[in-house]
């Protein structure tokens, strides 16, 4: 059985072949054929896009909660801020692709060798939450889209472009 388990590592992706190696074969070395090695590489290197593409859209998120007030007081703030949603709904929704396709092609590469007889249970709280990520991306570049051409801004109503009648605003 495993008996170690390592610290945590910037950019750790799960590698099954060290794995192997380093605990269960006790430093053996396992020869893999090229299109096992090839697959290998293709899944690092998509997992640390992923990871890139969420730490970019947990950036841009961060900065849209204390830019966001700036669309209520000019529609001329909306437009930049709806542009910058929708970068930041694009990468989430890019990494949450990538996060399901990887989860899922290593499922069925694992489960596809019987004779090694593993079993793997995607994370559906992982899959939960990067979605509802994504939904939320949506929703927030939906509102910026909205006020940028829906919405009336403080500034309309203070300077007397629109003024409010029965709770709504309405050209003056």
């Amino acid at each position: 059985g495993i008996t170690f388990c390592s610290p945590p590592t910037t950019l750790y992706w799960f590698d099954p072949v060290t794995i192997l190696t380093n605990e269960l074969l006790s430093g053996a070395t396992i020869a893999l054929p090229s299109q096992i090695v090839t697959i290998l590489t293709v899944l690092r290197i998509a997992s640390q896009i992923m990871f890139g593409f969420f730490l970019t859209a947990t950036l841009l998120s961060f900065v849209l909660i204390f830019l966001s007030p700036l669309a209520i007081s000019s529609r001329w703030w909306s437009l930049p801020l709806a542009v910058v949603s929708f970068l930041q709904m694009m990468i989430v929704l890019a990494a949450s692709v990538v996060g399901t396709v990887i989860s899922v092609a290593f499922k069925y590469a694992a489960e596809a060798q019987r004779e090694l007889n593993i079993h793997v249970d995607l994370g559906v709280k992982m899959w939960v939450l990067m979605w509802l990520a994504t939904g939320f991306s949506v929703w927030a570049f939906a509102v910026h889209s909205g006020m940028g051409c829906c919405c009336t801004s403080r500034r309309d109503l203070r300077i007397g472009r629109r003024v409010v009648r029965e709770g709504r605003g309405v050209r003056g």
